[in-house]
């Protein structure tokens, strides 16, 4: 699998994946993430949204974005500085692709690039009836904090310049 960037021409898939029934069960106000999908260079500029592909086919979609700047657009927890947490949104959109462990390697994905931007903790948010997106963020090194799914990375820093800065990501990489 890969990432590559939203464009314009992934609108209409985009839309044709959230109108899936698998889709659409979790994905419930539809307007509301192709107003943001269109508005992705202006007002939600801070979100990178992505497309996976398997062997070049389009198979689904992911986003990540900092959650101090996406709080004025969700109801979730108090961010008080920008780089830290991060949140991670994505879905399989093609049926065929369902159940083949592509949804845990987009996850996977998604989190590899939040923590390369500086992220200290990603966020997944997964309904309490889709299993299936739990699993993927489980299998994954999330752990429930009892409203998210949540994955830490803690950084030790030693002041003694004989030894290095360590990263040490607390449930190991995916």
């Amino acid at each position: 699998m890969k990432l590559r960037p939203f464009t314009d021409k992934d609108i209409p898939l985009f839309k044709k994946w959230l109108a899936k029934p698998h889709v659409a069960k979790w994905y419930e106000r539809p307007g509301d993430w192709i107003h943001e999908i269109n508005n992705r260079h202006g007002e939600f500029g801070f979100i990178t949204h992505l497309i996976a592909e398997v062997d070049g086919a389009a198979i689904g979609f992911g986003q990540f974005y900092d959650m101090f700047y996406g709080q004025r657009y969700e109801d979730c927890r108090k961010i008080e500085a920008p780089g830290e947490s991060f949140c991670i949104d994505y879905l399989i959109g093609e049926p065929k692709y369902l159940r083949k462990g592509y949804g845990k390697e987009l996850v996977s994905l998604l989190t590899k690039q939040a923590f390369a931007c500086g992220a200290r903790r990603v966020f997944g948010q997964a309904d309490p009836g889709n299993i299936a997106s739990r699993k993927a963020l489980e299998a994954n090194g999330y752990v429930s904090d009892g409203e998210d799914y949540v994955k830490e990375e803690k950084i030790c820093q030693q002041k003694n310049k004989s030894q290095q800065a360590c990263t040490v990501m607390s449930s190991g990489t995916p």
